[in-house]
């Protein structure tokens, strides 16, 4: 476990190497997790989360075996056992706002009714082919109910393609933020993770917990993982932002940079975790 300058855990291999083969084997093909759709342009972003994946017969079982465990309360236990102590350091008033010990939230499926103090998914996720090198996503935190993220990258084993690793950040400057993105020069470059096969990369989501994606370089092979999220009911910090001059001045610099290097985004159903 790292702890600086967010808390943040790698682990490689995620999973006996055997088990991995049979997922990664199966991992269902861009045109399933599209339904079919298309419209989608150069590294764009396309998801299917648990919700449509757990009862899809189009999905092979072992994968929505693997769903069904990464939403339950049991998948809730181990994170707190493993992360609770830096879930606590992070957000140090969220059990006093729940009136709850983290090993007591109640975990339910994103989107369902009920009451609880989690809300878990899991998603697959796609980014499609390059036809003009860009990043899929610049620096920023995400949303600000989200705790807990985890990527588990199932990388194609053929797939030699330079980019699409994770870059991870402090703050040199005073964090302020155009919604959840936030400029590099105000930013310092403290490591990678590499995008790769058979990894997770897990991480607690705050304030502190700024990083990217490294841009990609052309290519017909898809950047693909499974995307693991907790969220609680209520924002669980405040994202500062920008004043009005500097928000206009920032989006102008950037206009540019963001329409070559990082694609708008593309959603199945219009759903963002």
């Amino acid at each position: 476990m790292q702890t600086e300058p967010y808390a943040h855990l790698e682990i490689m291999p995620a999973l006996d190497w055997s088990l991995y083969e049979e997922l990664q084997g199966s991992f269902p093909p861009l045109e399933v997790i599209a339904g079919g759709q298309e419209g989608y342009g150069s590294n764009q972003v396309v998801r299917l989360s648990a919700r449509e994946v757990i009862d899809n017969a189009e999905i092979p079982k072992i994968w929505r075996d693997f769903f069904t465990y990464h939403v339950s309360k049991d998948w809730w236990g181990d994170i707190v056992r493993v992360m609770g102590r830096e879930l606590r350091r992070s957000h140090p008033n969220i059990e006093a706002r729940t009136g709850r010990a983290l090993e007591d939230w109640r975990a339910i499926l994103r989107g369902d009714d009920g009451e609880a103090e989690v809300r878990l998914d899991c998603l697959f996720v796609y980014n499609t082919p390059v036809t003009q090198r860009s990043s899929v996503k610049g620096a920023h935190v995400d949303r600000a109910d989200k705790i807990f993220s985890a990527l588990f990258y199932c990388r194609h084993r053929e797939d030699d393609t330079p980019g699409g690793d994770l870059t991870i950040y402090r703050f040199a400057k005073t964090p302020v933020f155009d919604k959840h993105q936030v400029s590099t020069k105000r930013l310092e470059d403290v490591g990678t993770i590499r995008y790769d096969t058979n990894k997770l990369f897990c991480f607690v989501n705050s304030l502190r917990s700024v990083h990217s994606v490294t841009e990609r370089e052309v290519t017909l092979t898809p950047r693909r993982y499974v995307n693991l999220v907790v969220e609680t009911p209520f924002k669980a910090f405040k994202v500062p932002q920008m004043n009005w001059a500097s928000r206009l001045l920032y989006r102008r610099l950037h206009r540019e940079w963001t329409r070559t290097h990082q694609p708008d985004e593309w959603n199945r159903r219009s759903h963002s975790p």
